[in-house]
């Protein structure tokens, strides 16, 4: 299921040419002709349409309302290059029309070019400012940009009869979500979805604007509104997936996308998105594997190359990490913080030069960067003691709660045969994370070596506390 849009059907926009058929014809041969064409399209007969229409267009060939109807009729079967030379006939004809130029704008839009599309109903509201179709199309259109002020606009051109109509306030609460009005687009939503008549098409629209107001609880209920009419619907399970894993329900998630993925198996987005489920789940193994099979599928999608090289940082293989760090950089060489995990990736593979060369590069960009100190000690620590010690007190005095540099610190210490000043260090460090045993055992070890023996027991009882 895509969102539920304000696109005007083939049919609703066949009775609109109707009525200026009606409006405007008279009842000569060629007239009655053309009605009878309209006839049989709108009695589901396009075939029947088509020959009366080429008949019309034999004797008349500049008639306008059988270019534009001819032009709908074969849009109607996806003969989409055959329908746009109906459509510059007629704009031949009638170059300022807005009829003409709407139609133009819903072929284009049924044939996929959405530039073109918006392009011809720009046209129509510089003609018309309050077409109702194509200030639809652009207030839709504005909305699938993220464009909430503007989509705002054109819905204030509308007259309130087409405000009222559901799928319009639907579109108006998208916009206000978008906009940052998420009170208002809150009360929209609650409403239409109470009300006895809501459908899915409503629930399924409400979820995507509670998400745009980053309201992912509201927006999962909404969507499992919508599964309980169609339980197999891939877009339904898809967003329903994404909602939950943003509310925090990795189980949830993980469930409904992995229904999806039955459904299809190749679907990269799918992929990404089980696999940061399976993280949320620590389970790296599996969405290493997936993010795997959606870098085969979309070796330029960069969001799943990086999420890779994280995990398979995670997981200690740290050579092919960086390797994957390195397809990534070719793609997006512009992201400095990929270069500088990069950098830390090589330094745990114990490739020291060309990590340096990576961290000393991002500390002399970003001098104010805690992380980037600590990441270059580590690179430094087996080839530089002193510098690491002195890039470790640069992170520290940068961001005193950033515990990795604490714990590191105060381990180089108790190589150095310091164990004074690591003892601070490893507190500060399992006030943060007071189940690490192995922390709590270098805190005793540091007591014991520092004349601490009374210290160190108690260190002893609070290991064995968290290990029971």
């Amino acid at each position: 299921m895509c969102s539920a849009t304000v696109r005007l059907s083939r049919l609703t926009a066949v009775l609109l040419l109707l009525a200026g058929v009606r409006a405007l014809a008279q009842q000569s041969a060629t007239q009655l002709a053309l009605d009878e064409a309209a006839a049989a399209f709108e009695q589901g007969k396009p075939a029947e349409a088509e020959r009366k229409l080429e008949s019309i267009l034999k004797g008349h060939p500049t008639e306008l309302l059988a270019l534009i109807l001819a032009g709908a009729v074969l849009d109607s079967q996806q003969r989409f290059n055959e329908a746009e030379s109906y459509y510059q006939r007629a704009l031949k004809v009638a170059p300022g029309s807005a009829q003409v130029l709407n139609n133009l704008g819903n072929h284009y839009l049924a044939s996929g070019n959405r530039s073109k599309a918006r392009e011809s109903y720009l046209k129509v509201v510089a003609i018309e400012p309050r077409h109702s179709n194509a200030t639809l199309q652009l207030a839709q259109m504005s909305v699938d940009d993220k464009q909430g002020t503007q989509a705002l606009a054109y819905l204030g051109r509308l007259d309130d009869a087409a405000n009222g109509d559901p799928a319009v306030r639907l579109l108006r609460a998208r916009a206000l979500a978008l906009s940052g009005q998420c009170a208002s687009a809150a009360q929209f939503l609650t409403k239409l979805e109470d009300q006895a008549n809501a459908g899915p098409g409503i629930h399924f629209s409400a979820g995507l604007a509670f998400v745009d107001c980053k309201l992912y609880p509201q927006a999962e209920k909404s969507f499992a509104r919508v599964l309980d009419t169609d339980p197999t619907n891939f877009d339904v399970l898809y967003n329903l997936g994404l909602a939950a894993l943003a509310a925090g329900h990795a189980d949830r998630a993980t469930s409904v996308l992995d229904t999806a993925l039955r459904d299809r198996p190749e679907d990269t987005d799918g992929l990404y998105a089980l696999s940061r489920a399976y993280l949320k789940q620590d389970r790296p193994v599996d969405a290493a594997a997936l993010l795997a099979k959606a870098r085969k599928l979309a070796p330029q999608r960069t969001d799943v190359i990086l999420l890779l090289a994280q995990v398979t940082a995670r997981l200690e293989f740290f050579k092919d990490a960086a390797a994957v760090y390195d397809d990534y950089l070719k793609l997006k060489p512009a992201d400095d913080v990929a270069r500088r995990e990069r950098g830390f990736t090589l330094a745990c593979a114990n490739q020291f030069d060309s990590a340096l060369a990576d961290l000393n590069w991002y500390v002399r960009k970003y001098p104010r960067d805690a992380v980037g100190f600590y990441e270059l000690a580590v690179a430094k620590a087996f080839v530089d003691r002193s510098g690491a010690m002195q890039a470790l007190d640069h992170a520290l005095t940068l961001d005193p709660g950033l515990i990795q540099a604490r714990y590191t610190r105060a381990l180089l210490n108790i190589e150095e045969e310091k164990p004074s000043a690591a003892v601070e260090d490893l507190r500060q460090y399992l006030e943060r994370q007071p189940n690490d045993t192995r922390a709590l055992a270098h805190l005793g070890q540091a007591y014991v070596a520092s004349g601490r023996a009374a210290e160190a027991a108690e260190g002893c009882h609070r290991r064995h506390r968290g290990a029971a």
